[in-house]
């Protein structure tokens, strides 16, 4: 006897806590007995409505006023304000329980109808209101649904892939990348190298004058071609040296480059470099004697003062400012040579140009395509980290995909664009990018399915459509907009779920604290009976009602949670079309067996 008096006041120490805690979603105590009170003068106007004939017993109406009486005298619904705003017929299914069943992600039914009723159920199901059992067939659910969810995802995943990657983890399209950049880096490197050789095998010279200027002379000019018309052609185009005809290009060009020791040093070193092109120290080829009288510079002459002044790009390669230093000298080099053999100041092979030109565009392309152009040449600077810094797979992925949204920077548009052009959309590599951004937008769906497809939305719909549509198909977007819809229906709408699951905990509490109480009204309430005999039969009267509203409770959560939506008698009377008999003015429905499931229904 005392152990159960000890449960009834332990439980009730716990129902106490529970509605002490403050939570304004949980019911409350005053609202419990408030709703019960009206469920209870409900209920008998519905009985003497049904009873006079003026309220059909059998009708949608009667069936929702029975239900919502039953609703606001339960302890899950009692004192919610669900409950007190009654519960609404059943709805058509909703758009995203279609596309769940095309995804193979499983729909409870409240999820399908959306009807706050059912969800209100599902819900204190799953917070364990209605028995054990009944929270683990809920629970179960929830496990599968997320499954099915991740599976959804796993399949667009796949998809991204073309069957071509099969990352474990978006960086490692960081990795892939970087070896198919470096890779087409060196092929277009070698590429320009060798079309230089070719241009420089062929037979000429250069008139010396494009090295060492010429002072102004009223002398015929050493070289007999006629000059080209052009701005190079003027009299004096070449009475400077080639160092100071470079540096005056440099420093009047649309974007200056201006030398400095300290800020380009190795840029510094290659005007020094020129310095002794101008005087024709050629370096390994020779130099000419002070009395020697020199009418041309060959190709390879040629070739080795360039080679002299890109020696000093690999020294500028750490600091931005100076590699483009060097290179824009190197460029105006290979300017100077091509606009001489243009205007007369070269005579031999009539080949050589055009493989100059050739050899000049194919350099020109590797700049534009792997080095930074400018100080705001975004995708250059990050080509070149990929290229020649050592980048991590991790931050090479973060250059391909933004920070913490994907595709919010623009930058990673703007490489996106010149990836396609480097590795092809074809390629292997590129579907490594698409299923790595897929990765990168899930982030641990497993974790938060929800966040998962906030992320879905803000890459395909917000700010990261513009990578989104460089990487996926109007249809592939289309599929993740699906599977997010989806993910989102899954949570419960605002007012159908107690999401601190007080309420739903406090249920639980006063199923298991009314049993105890049976077992003490069963020892001092059975006239005749020794009270210890009452209190255990009383004891397992309640442990049997309790068991029997959780078998059935169970039967409904499986039920609901297989997606079944509940038809009310009154809607299964319409759908099998019975008539309903009347006597006088009252109305007497056919037996409800008759119109279970399974039963009989042509009985009379």
């Amino acid at each position: 006897m005392r152990s159960v008096i000890n449960g009834i006041e332990a439980g009730g120490q716990d129902i106490k806590r529970t509605l002490t805690t403050p939570n304004p979603n949980a019911p409350s105590l005053i609202g419990m007995v408030k709703d019960a009170s009206h469920a209870g003068q409900g209920m008998l106007g519905l009985t003497r409505e049904a009873l006079n004939g003026t309220l059909d017993p059998t009708s949608d109406e009667a069936i929702r006023r029975a239900t919502e009486g039953a609703m606001l005298i339960s302890p899950v619904g009692a004192g919610t304000a669900t409950a007190r705003g009654g519960v609404t017929a059943i709805k058509a299914l909703s758009p995203a329980a279609a596309d769940a069943e095309r995804l193979g992600v499983r729909f409870s039914a409240g999820q399908r109808t959306m009807d706050p009723a059912i969800l209100s159920r599902e819900d204190a199901m799953m917070g364990g209101a209605l028995g054990d059992e009944a929270q683990k067939v809920a629970q179960d659910f929830r496990a599968g649904q997320r499954q099915d969810m991740l599976n959804a995802a796993g399949g667009i995943e796949a998809a991204a892939g073309r069957g071509q990657a099969d990352l474990a983890r978006n960086q490692d399209a960081g990795q892939i990348v970087t070896d198919a950049v470096q890779q087409a880096a060196a092929d277009a490197k070698a590429g320009y190298k060798a079309k230089y050789d070719t241009a420089f095998a062929q037979d000429g010279s250069l008139d010396p004058a494009v090295f060492t200027g010429r002072p102004a002379s009223t002398e015929a000019h050493p070289n007999p071609a006629m000059p080209l018309p052009g701005p190079a052609a003027v009299p004096d185009a070449y009475a400077a040296p080639m160092s100071r005809r470079i540096t005056d290009a440099l420093v009047s060009a649309p974007d200056p480059v201006i030398i400095d020791p300290v800020l380009t040093p190795a840029a510094h070193r290659a005007l020094g470099t020129l310095d002794n092109i101008d005087n024709l120290k050629l370096g390994s080829i020779g130099q000419p004697g002070a009395a020697d009288d020199v009418v041309g510079i060959n190709l390879r002459g040629v070739d080795q003062a360039r080679r002299q002044l890109a020696a000093h790009a690999k020294a500028a390669a750490a600091n931005p400012a100076d590699q483009r230093a060097v290179r824009s000298i190197i460029d105006q080099f290979d300017n100077q040579v091509q606009t001489a053999m243009e205007n007369g100041m070269f005579s031999g092979s009539d080949e050589a140009l055009g493989a100059l030109k050739d050899a000049r565009q194919a350099y020109a392309s590797y700049r534009r395509t792997f080095t930074p152009q400018g100080a705001g040449d975004d995708v250059g600077r990050a080509m070149n980290t990929i290229i020649n810094r050592d980048a991590t797979p991790e931050q090479v992925a973060n250059l391909l995909y933004s920070g913490t949204k994907v595709g919010q920077n623009a930058n990673s548009v703007r490489l996106a664009d010149r990836l396609k052009g480097v590795i092809g959309e074809e390629s292997p590599e590129w579907s490594a990018i698409r299923q790595g951004a897929w990765q990168r937008v899930l982030g641990p769906m497993e974790q938060s399915p929800q966040r998962a497809a906030t992320r879905i939305l803000d890459f395909v719909n917000g700010d990261g459509q513009s990578l989104a549509k460089r990487l996926f198909s109007d249809t592939e977007r289309q599929h993740m907009t699906t599977l997010a819809n989806v993910i989102k229906a899954t949570a419960a709408p605002a007012g159908t779920a107690n999401t601190s699951q007080s309420g739903n905990r406090l249920a639980g509490l006063m199923r298991k604290s009314l049993t105890a109480l049976g077992a003490s009204i069963g020892g001092t309430a059975v006239p005749g009976i020794h009270p210890a005999v009452g209190a255990a039969i009383g004891a397992v009267a309640g442990r049997g009602a309790e068991t029997l509203g959780g078998t059935r409770a169970a039967a409904e959560a499986r039920q609901l949670f297989g997606g079944q939506v509940p038809v009310t008698i009154g809607q299964r009377l319409l759908q099998v079309r019975r008539p309903i008999l009347t006597t006088g003015q009252r109305r007497v429905a056919p037996i409800a067996r008759q119109y279970l499931p399974g039963q009989d229904q042509t009985a009379q």
